[in-house]
């Protein structure tokens, strides 16, 4: 009886262990496999930025030339507007920027934030870098 116990005592210790291998490789080949992708999507991010292809914001100095102007609440209080960046409405004295080309209007602290990543409205995604409507300009002008 005791020489059965051993045998199945033993089988099951050897299937544990190929469970254990088979489970440890599983794994490990797991972490390979995101490791290469990350590293993968990581060379890509920096070969576009290499290649600039990438959006830039906008230099502090460029944000600052934008236009600003102190809110002004209209004749009905219920028409007040809110930022569509923060969500907060605009409320008398606040500082607000509007973008040149499509008017739309930001609190100045949220839109500052966001221009200095991205270059384009959060809106409408028209570009606000002056030197690249320059050159969409003469493209235009060309064709």
């Amino acid at each position: 009886m005791s020489g059965n116990l051993l045998v199945i005592a033993t089988k099951l210790l050897l299937m544990a262990a190929v469970s254990y291998t088979v489970l440890l490789i599983a794994g490990i080949m797991t972490v390979i496999i995101i490791h290469v992708y990350t590293v993968g999507r990581v060379i890509g991010r920096l070969r576009s930025i290499r290649n600039g292809d990438h959006d830039n914001g906008l230099s502090s100095g460029d944000v600052e030339k934008l236009p600003s102007l102190y809110y002004k609440c209209g004749e009905k209080e219920a028409s007040r507007e809110e930022c569509p960046i923060c969500l907060e409405s605009f409320n008398l004295g606040d500082i607000c920027k509007v973008l040149p080309l499509c008017g739309h209007v930001y609190h100045a602290r949220c839109v500052d934030f966001w221009l200095t990543r991205s270059a384009v409205c959060p809106l409408c995604r028209k570009n606000v870098d002056p030197m690249k409507q320059n050159g969409d300009q003469q493209r235009a002008n060309v064709d």
